[in-house]
């Protein structure tokens, strides 16, 4: 039988510091890899934030479209300066959208209260778009950035066109 015999000392201090340096390698990896990860999370909880928002302004806008389309008379705009107000006619009550500073809001009848129906909007307006035949409607939208904005402002342009009068 063969007796094991230690290495000399110099080998075992060489074997202790090529151990130490792996250790560091390995940890400046893994915080590099951490580091990674946490950019990724924020990214994702950004990229979810901006799903969100379009979501919310293509709800916004189809629920307006189908608005426009269901009209009884043409709609009406009133402007006093910045301010514009959409009314909107409909059998037995009229709905009218309305941009207060930051929220789009809507009342579906006189007697109604306001409601909010698209917040977090930095501008927007209503614009009657003559084309030949018939009248369209714009709505364009650009929603507030969020705490860490993009590259590209999230604007909108919605179009609807009211049902026309029978002809005679």
């Amino acid at each position: 039988m063969k007796l094991l015999r230690h290495p000399p000392i110099g080998c075992r201090a060489m074997m202790l510091v090529e151990a130490l340096i792996y250790i560091s390698v390995f940890f400046v990896i893994l915080a590099a890899a951490g580091a990674a990860y946490s950019r990724v999370l924020d990214h994702t909880r950004q990229l979810r934030r901006v799903a969100a928002d379009i979501a919310r302004a293509v709800d916004a806008g189809e629920r307006w479209r189908a608005d426009l389309r269901h009209v009884t008379a043409p709609p009406r705009l009133v402007q006093e300066g910045p301010l514009q107000a959409l009314h909107l006619p409909h059998a037995g009550a009229e709905i009218v959208y309305f941009f207060d500073g930051s929220n789009v809001i809507r009342r579906t009848s006189p007697d109604d209260a306001w409601r909010p129906f698209l917040n977090q909007v930095k501008a927007t307006r209503f614009v009657e778009d003559a084309r030949p035949g018939t009248t369209a409607w714009r709505w364009e939208l650009e929603l507030l950035p969020g705490p860490r904005a993009g590259r590209t402002p999230a604007l909108f342009t919605f179009l609807a066109v009211p049902p026309q009068p029978a002809r005679p």
